[in-house]
């Protein structure tokens, strides 16, 4: 019991959890709406993409790095921070994906698979030491 515990207690274990249901979330809804609904690739990324942000402030805040945060402005302010550092790494996937696709010749699901490694690494450092930082702001 105390190993599960120990487990459940470390920040690394559950971003990596998180991250790959926030991974799932994002493959799945790109895979429904590119070979489903058929819509193009870079439409098929931008909204699978920005439903996993939404998904991914929600887990990471509450469940990860567990801010205690209450007010509005500090909310805000780590939704800001966290949007922001999630557009970077959605424009970097963007162009990561397209370029897998369209200049390597990857298929479409390796190429995002691909991308999703590097953009994770660089969101948990980033939550991390940044918008989740304890004591950054006062509640």
């Amino acid at each position: 019991m105390k190993i599960l515990k120990k487990i459940i207690e470390n920040q690394l274990i559950r971003y990596i959890f998180f991250g790959v249901c926030t991974t799932a979330v994002n493959v799945v809804l790109f895979y429904l709406l590119r070979e489903v609904l058929v819509l193009p690739l870079f439409l098929s990324n931008f909204i699978s993409i920005s439903i996993a942000i939404l998904f991914a402030f929600v887990v990471n805040k509450v469940m990860v790095f567990e801010s205690k945060s209450k007010s509005s402005k500090h909310i805000s302010k780590e939704f800001f921070l966290f949007l922001s550092m999630r557009l970077i790494s959605m424009a970097v996937e963007i162009f990561g994906v397209w370029f897998a696709v369209e200049v390597l010749l990857f298929s479409d699901i390796y190429g995002k698979l691909m991308m999703q490694v590097i953009v994770i690494v660089f969101n948990f450092i980033f939550s991390k030491y940044i918008v989740f930082k304890k004591g950054s702001v006062s509640n």
